[in-house]
């Protein structure tokens, strides 16, 4: 039987965008007949009690506790006692180092090399953008993207989540596989979307896809509509930012109000969203043009399975072979509140467009982002039957 061995920094149940793709990816690959999945990982308590409680011990195994030298050791260890032909690590620069440049991580790459075993790499991030940035920004980008460049050089396969990361990886040839949802469960059928009604509408947004625009556009269309709306936020903010947000909006006023649930559970935020009429995402720009939604944001791809309408910023990652404005998704500019507002007075006079983009949405997380597609992908890039 064919094995892989996932490496990663956080799993379950550390909340932890990476450590959720880690384990769906784990956990579908399992699914496969001719496939053995296994996961490396560090030894966060939380961790290694999870793996006790789910009796994981013989296929998860926690033995990183700093991503250094004698933690590379045992990785190499670990992967030539299991004989896997198969290595993936799951790279995002602040997952293997606090300041975001992880110089070690290369080391790994290179005692494996000399001990023969070859690793690949998908890149959920790659480096801060350095356009129009202060000097310290720049070199941090330099930095962080000379580092991947290294790990793409020693990569078997290099793999990344956007057009916009493939851009980044050049001069290497790399394969774009789009991200899953981070649902619990993909065995469920999409809540049925209610139009937005005469006098009420209900908005979801995570605190940090929340901008200016967005605040402004809202505020702005219930003050005109007058409209009742009631705006759910969640993910962890600093208190700073959730007062500017409580200054900002017209709360309790004509109606208005909002719901900051913090960092909650999948599976509270699934039943959370299930009952929204549309989601608010404001991807950030680095510098102008330079962001949008894309096939890197988990949550959108969870808004998708959830039958959502989505009204999202458009940037250079936003590709449109998946995002289409107007057929599954509302484009917006970022940082424009007039079309933030335009959007939601256009999907309030337009029920039929509210159900279009819902369905419409749904349709391309079934054609291109459940589990089961982007696992068969991985399994294509490794096999060599496609990619590079």
């Amino acid at each position: 039987m064919n094995s892989i061995i996932i490496i990663t920094n956080n799993f379950p149940p550390i909340i932890d965008g990476v450590g959720d793709y880690s384990y769906n990816l784990f956990t579908h690959l399992k699914r496969k007949t001719d496939y053995s999945a296994f996961i490396i990982c560090s030894n966060k308590q939380k961790i290694k009690e999870y793996i006790q409680k789910e009796n994981l011990e013989d296929q998860v195994f926690p033995i990183v506790e700093k991503w250094n030298i004698a933690d590379f050791i045992r990785i190499v260890r670990k992967i030539k006692s299991m004989k896997s032909k198969n290595v993936i690590l799951q790279y995002v620069p602040y997952s293997f180092s606090k300041k975001g440049i992880p110089f070690s991580i290369i080391c790994l790459y290179i005692i494996l090399w000399l001990r023969g075993i070859k690793i690949s790499t998908f890149f959920h991030e790659i480096a801060v953008n350095r356009v129009n940035q202060p000097i310290h920004l720049k070199l941090l980008s330099f930095t962080q993207r000379s580092i991947a460049w290294c790990i793409a050089f020693l990569s078997h396969k290099k793999l990344t989540n956007s057009i916009f990361h493939q851009a980044y990886l050049k001069p290497f040839k790399s394969t774009v596989i789009p991200v899953g949802t981070n649902l619990v469960s993909e065995e469920f059928a999409p809540a049925e979307n209610v139009s937005i009604e005469n006098n009420s509408i209900s908005i979801f947004s995570f605190s940090n896809r929340i901008n200016k625009a967005i605040v402004e556009g809202v505020s702005k269309y219930q003050h005109i509509s007058q409209k009742n709306i009631s705006w759910t936020i969640a993910g962890s903010a600093p208190e700073s930012r959730l007062q500017w947000l409580k200054s900002n909006l017209p709360i309790n006023q004509n109606g208005f109000c909002i719901n900051i649930v913090g960092t909650i559970e999948t599976n509270v935020l699934q039943n959370i969203v299930e009952n929204i009429q549309l989601i608010l995402h404001a991807e950030p720009e680095a510098t102008e043009g330079v962001g949008g939604i894309s096939t890197k944001n988990g949550s959108i791809i969870s808004a998708m399975a959830l039958g959502k309408c989505i009204v999202g910023s458009k940037g250079l990652q936003t590709d449109t072979n998946y995002f289409k404005h107007l057929e599954n998704v509302f484009l917006v500019s970022t940082n424009n509140s007039n079309e933030w507002f335009d959007a939601l007075t256009t999907l309030a006079n337009s029920p039929s467009l509210v159900t279009k983009l819902s369905q419409e949405s749904y349709n391309t997380y079934k054609t291109f982002f459940k589990w089961n597609i982007i696992t068969e992908k991985y399994l294509n890039v490794l096999s060599g039957k496609s990619g590079f």
